[in-house]
């Protein structure tokens, strides 16, 4: 990653901007149906440390650190999906090698979950413009 931002750096004019989203490293996505204007809280999903998410928070600040970029704006902003029903969500954490949907969650989404209800899963991002030294 930090050869992809020095990569960045050299195509970039003087003081032109990258933009890095990705996931908050440390963080415990929540479930939570809503039924109308009522929220009930489920669960987290397990998430366990992603290699590359970490690696790219470090690459970040190395190229701070070492003067190729500035940070312009940071923000951890929250994102929030729909989903229907609970085979939506198994279906999105059987494709992450990282999340885990804990016995306990799964058990209390089919306790819980109505028809017409929606089952909202909220996610922390992370969100930075980075500014080419001049």
């Amino acid at each position: 990653m930090v050869d992809a931002l020095r990569s960045a750096g050299r195509v970039l004019r003087p003081r032109g901007r990258v933009v890095d989203v990705r996931p908050v490293s440390a963080h415990k996505p929540t479930i939570v149906i809503r039924r109308g204007k009522q929220r009930v809280g489920v669960g987290p999903i397990i998430r366990d440390p992603d290699p590359d998410v970490t690696a790219a928070v470090r690459a970040v600040r190395s190229v701070v650190r070492a003067g190729d970029f500035a940070i312009v704006y940071s923000a951890r902003p929250t994102w929030v999906a729909s989903y229907a029903r609970l085979a939506d969500i198994e279906r999105l954490v059987a494709a992450s090698e990282h999340w885990r949907l804990p016995a306990a969650t799964r058990r209390r989404i089919k306790r819980e979950w109505r028809e017409g209800d929606v089952i909202e899963l909220t996610r922390p991002f992370s969100l930075t413009v980075l500014r080419r030294a001049s």
